[in-house]
């Protein structure tokens, strides 16, 4: 449901970017309702992420479906992969 991008920004904190397509929704409310889910769940349960990364998702056709938790976990899932999360 996410398609992901990671890379450096040497920075001293990491940045973390969210973009829905038209084809994923029509609304802009609902678009902007997945992008706010987005950033609510990396505020809220990413406590402590590796420094210096600019990390962007890109919601996929089929995420408009997909509940709070779902969107969660796949995010986790993501970071941890990525090597995002400490």
């Amino acid at each position: 449901s996410f398609s992901s991008k990671r890379s450096a920004n040497f920075l001293s904190f990491s940045k973390f970017s969210f973009s829905v397509s038209k084809k994923v929704c029509k609304g802009a409310v609902d678009r902007n309702k997945l992008r706010r889910r987005g950033y609510s769940i990396i505020s809220k349960s990413v406590k402590n992420p590796k420094k210096g990364f600019l990390c962007f998702f890109l919601y996929k056709k089929d995420s408009d479906s997909l509940d709070f938790t779902a969107i969660e976990s796949e995010l986790k899932r993501l970071l941890s992969d990525s090597g995002v999360l400490i």
